[in-house]
């Protein structure tokens, strides 16, 4: 049945456990200061728990795949995501393709897939999280799920109520910032041209 071939949109997620984890989830793009304060936070979580730290990703971002139209591009591209976050001190990166059926996963199966093919005992990740479909899989229903969560308080601009993001980063990138600069304002709050 080559051509009706039905793929699991977790199947990178289903494998034997290299033992117990703590998982941080995310889009990661440029894996800016946000990012590294978060992976800083699971990696010590890990290591209170004698445990590996896995970051899991998406290919292509999930915004890119629900508004295609409004997405701007990548801040940088996969391989490079993929060397920062093991730079930041993930043991393992896991890439899960984003597409229309990993939408559609509910987020108690999105769970299941984390604790039986990656190990987790826990979930670390930013305070607005959530995952699966509609986004259901919120902190709380998350734990309602038995799964322990770290919530890690997202990060602000210094002096500013603006939330360091990709999405921040990427605006100043389209408005003809160069990537590098546009890191430095997002982490510094000014205007670096």
């Amino acid at each position: 049945m080559r051509g009706n071939a039905i793929t699991d949109p977790l199947g990178a997620l289903r494998r034997p456990p290299a033992g117990p984890a703590v998982v941080t989830i995310g889009t990661f793009d440029g894996v800016h200061a946000g990012h590294r304060a978060l992976l800083a936070r699971a990696r010590d979580e890990a290591r209170l728990r004698a445990a590996r730290l896995v970051a899991v990703t998406f290919s292509p971002r999930p915004d890119a795949v629900v508004r295609p139209r409004a997405a701007l591009p990548d801040i940088c591209d996969l391989d490079e995501r993929l060397r920062r976050l093991r730079d930041a001190g993930a043991d393992e990166v896991v890439v899960v393709p984003f597409t229309p059926a990993t939408m559609a996963v509910a987020a108690a199966a999105f769970v299941d897939a984390l604790v039986d093919g990656l190990g987790a005992i826990a979930i670390c990740v930013g305070s607005e999280f959530a995952l699966g479909r509609g986004r259901r899989g919120t902190i709380p229903a998350l734990r309602a799920l038995g799964i322990e969560v770290v919530a890690v308080p997202v990060l602000t601009l210094p002096g500013r109520t603006e939330k360091v993001s990709s999405r921040l980063i990427r605006g100043a990138i389209a408005r003809g910032v160069p990537a590098h600069l546009a890191m430095a304002e997002t982490v510094a709050g000014a205007a670096c041209r």
